[in-house]
C-alpha cells in the first residue's frame, strides 16, 4: 500500500469508502492486520443517494440529474458524510485507546466491528 511506503510500517490506517465490497474489506484487513484499524462504508448511510458516483450533485450536476438528484448549495450531504466519518474515526481511536489502556499491550481490532458497520 502505498500509505505504508510514504508513511511508514507502523502507520494506522482507517478507510472512508464507497461502494468496496465487503470481502475486499476482510482482504485488506488480513493482508495488513498490524496497519487497518477500521472502515467506513460511506454508501451505507441512507441520506447518501448516488453510491460509486461520489457527491455528484456537486461535482457533476449532469450526472447528478441523471441519477434523480439536485445540485445541493449547502453541501449538506458532503458534510453529513465527512461527520458521520469523522465520528466513526474517533469512536474506533477511543475504543483501541481504551483496550490498550486495560490489556497488556495487545490491542484487538475493534470490538464487534466489520467491513459493514456505519455507526
Amino acid at each position: 500500500m502505498l500509505s505504508l511506503i510514504k508513511y511508514g510500517d507502523d502507520t494506522q490506517l482507517f478507510y472512508a469508502v464507497d461502494s468496496l465490497d465487503s470481502d475486499s474489506l476482510n482482504n485488506l484487513s488480513a493482508l495488513y492486520p498490524q496497519n487497518v484499524i477500521g472502515f467506513f462504508a460511506i454508501n451505507r448511510v441512507s441520506e447518501y443517494h448516488t453510491s460509486g458516483y461520489g457527491f455528484v450533485e456537486q461535482t457533476d450536476p449532469l450526472l447528478g440529474a441523471l441519477l434523480g438528484v439536485e445540485r445541493d448549495e449547502s453541501f449538506f450531504i458532503p458534510r453529513y458524510v465527512a461527520n458521520r466519518t469523522v465520528a466513526r474515526l474517533e469512536s474506533t481511536l477511543e475504543k483501541r485507546t481504551r483496550a490498550s489502556e486495560q490489556d497488556d499491550g495487545n490491542v484487538p481490532k475493534s470490538e464487534g466491528e466489520t467491513p459493514n458497520d456505519v455507526d
